[in-house]
């Protein structure tokens, strides 16, 4: 595959790799397996797509070059560039604003648990199809045989004689600015490696709560768009556990203890 069929110029910048994916598929008729992998893709993700089961890993650089595009609009497309011990500031599922839908726009950012409204429309967002499905981040063979559509046909994610069109300058991405830059901000506060795998003990609803004050320590600018944590409202709500914080001897600090606001750059969770 050398080229791909895509008008140079469309991809607007934090748009989804899920809706890409979903696009190119239309245009192009593509498979799961005729996504290009990264290099670093483990034997376990290339069988898996090779088997078409699912899309993983994809190559943004080879898929950039593709598509006629910048790397750089790929920024936040997915995950993978959300360190682990922050992936929880995002739900499973895919939120969506319908009017960006309907000009064929989504973002990952709109997965933001403390994000209630797109900051563009400032409109609701929503986490389902009326149908209740929403598969997150996941893009399989019955996805790319019903590439615009839920599969209930019920909901839309483009207008497939729209694709080539202006519709994306009616787009202001410049309103998501601020939220890319403090997730860029967070990223930097990485948490020691030796942690990332008793993360899922880190009590999430205490970080949420206390994440605005968080950002005030460490001089991170706290975008406005973003609300007061609530109770979750989506379907699969993550379960959150309580945790200890132990500040290590001769460390810089930063973080946030239970008895108040502090700093440090490592500190060990004791599940309880």
């Amino acid at each position: 595959m050398t080229t791909l069929t895509w008008k140079p110029g469309t991809l607007l910048p934090y748009t989804s790799l899920w809706l890409t994916l979903r696009k190119l598929a239309y245009l192009n008729k593509l498979r799961t397996s005729d996504f290009p992998l990264s290099e670093s893709s483990s034997p376990r993700a290339k069988r898996v797509q090779s088997q078409s089961r699912s899309v993983q890993n994809v190559d943004l650089g080879v898929l950039a070059r593709l598509m006629g595009e910048p790397v750089e609009l790929f920024s936040y497309c997915d995950r993978r560039f959300i360190p682990y011990c922050w992936q929880f500031l995002f739900t499973p599922q895919n939120g969506y604003c319908p009017k960006c839908l309907e000009l064929g726009y989504h973002t990952r950012l709109f997965s933001l648990k403390l994000l209630n409204q797109c900051p563009i429309h400032e409109e609701p967002l929503h986490v389902e199809c009326s149908c209740m499905k929403n598969d997150g981040e996941r893009v399989d063979a019955m996805s790319l045989a019903y590439p615009n559509t839920c599969q209930c046909s019920s909901l839309k994610y483009f207008d497939p004689t729209r694709l080539h069109g202006n519709d994306h300058h009616l787009i202001d991405t410049e309103k998501l600015k601020p939220l890319a830059d403090w997730l860029t901000s967070l990223s930097a506060i990485y948490v020691a490696s030796y942690m990332n795998r008793k993360f899922d003990a880190l009590h999430e609803k205490e970080w949420l709560i206390r994440l605005k004050e968080f950002c005030e320590i460490q001089g991170i600018a706290y975008p406005n768009a973003l609300i007061r944590y609530e109770a979750p409202n989506y379907r699969y709500a993550y379960r959150t556990k309580s945790i200890e914080f132990r500040e290590l001897p001769d460390k810089p600090r930063l973080g946030v203890e239970q008895g108040g606001p502090l700093c440090q750059t490592s500190c060990r969770l004791d599940r309880t």
